[in-house]
């Protein structure tokens, strides 16, 4: 069935038509094309109905970065179930806040991180059915069946780009972290960011930031997928290996938060600091004193912009004066 337009399954299904095997993501040595995008998260879409999940019901996310996160968000998104990315670090009442709190009755946790996901189980009355990625499932369900649903398109047609499809949760810097309601047409948004930074479908993208993160999830995934181009999906980030990484996947992009500039700034100096693929940083907070300075090394040039996951965005342009976020 064809989905409704500006649902993530309806752009996934042009996607398809579109672009078919042309890749769209590297993890690692894997690469996954459009189409695999597309038949992976139908099966997931499929596999999450027939263990329960249905539309409304919201599926909390604690996964680091890897495929099986973006197949379970598509797939979820593509029956109309909210997906409420979970910080990885988060344990105890930070964790029991933000499951309880977003209603969730369903989690995907990766195997790594059940043991602080078993040591708040008795205070989530909510959580129905758990999911377990990577690792053994015991008396809960196993990624490894769900993710054999049936590859058919999982889209009941009613799923509309008006629906939640994400509930993704504030830092809380002032008090607890607050639930940010994301519709599914809301996600295009990052290629429209992308679009304004000078970005086209010729350029390569790369993000080691973290995916339960707005950055990473919607202005640097779904920019990627508005563009038509691919991503480089790093684990995490790591000063010492970023270059190497940023090369092996022949990045042109890269987004930086908070301190990222700083410290790869810090990384002794190379004679091939510049010898990379790199053109643009679309930065949130660079440190004016090092802005020019980490250009000239690197042989790149720095946009910042400010921004939450709220949706308020301020970008600078290109003539922007060094240190400034725009008007």
């Amino acid at each position: 069935m064809e989905a409704a337009f500006g649902t993530v399954g309806g752009m996934l299904q042009t996607a398809t038509k579109d672009r078919g095997d042309k890749p769209f993501l590297m993890f690692e040595d894997d690469v996954y094309s459009y189409a695999d995008m597309d038949e992976r998260s139908a099966r997931a879409a499929n596999g999450l109905r027939e263990i329960g999940v249905t539309k409304g019901s919201h599926v909390a996310m604690l996964v680091p970065n890897q495929p099986e996160f973006l197949f379970a968000w598509f797939g979820a998104a593509r029956i109309g179930a909210p997906v409420v990315p979970v910080n990885v670090a988060l344990k105890g009442d930070g964790l029991v806040h933000i499951v309880d709190h977003s209603d969730a009755e369903t989690a995907v946790v990766h195997a790594e991180l059940m043991d602080r996901f078993e040591a708040v189980r008795d205070r989530l009355p909510k959580i129905r059915r758990v999911v377990v990625i990577g690792g053994d499932a015991g008396d809960d369900i196993s990624w490894d069946g769900v993710a054999q649903g049936d590859p058919v398109d999982a889209d009941l047609g009613d799923v509309d780009a008006n629906d939640l499809m994400m509930l993704m949760y504030t830092s809380g810097t002032t008090g607890l972290p607050k639930g940010v309601t994301i519709p599914q047409r809301q996600v295009m948004g990052g290629a429209l960011l992308c679009t304004f930074a000078g970005l086209n479908a010729e350029d390569v993208f790369y993000t080691c930031l973290p995916l339960f993160h707005a950055n990473a999830a919607i202005i640097s995934m779904w920019g990627a997928f508005g563009l038509g181009t691919k991503i480089g999906l790093g684990r995490r980030f790591s000063a010492s290996k970023f270059w190497d990484e940023v090369r092996k996947f022949g990045a042109t992009q890269f987004n930086s938060l908070g301190a990222m500039i700083p410290i790869l700034h810090k990384q002794p100096e190379r004679p091939d600091d510049a010898d990379n693929s790199v053109r643009l940083v679309v930065s949130a907070a660079c440190p004016k004193d090092i802005w020019e300075a980490f250009e000239r090394r690197f042989g790149v040039e720095i946009i910042e912009f400010y921004g939450t996951v709220e949706g308020g965005l301020t970008m600078a342009g290109a003539d922007a004066p060094v240190g400034s976020i725009g008007k």
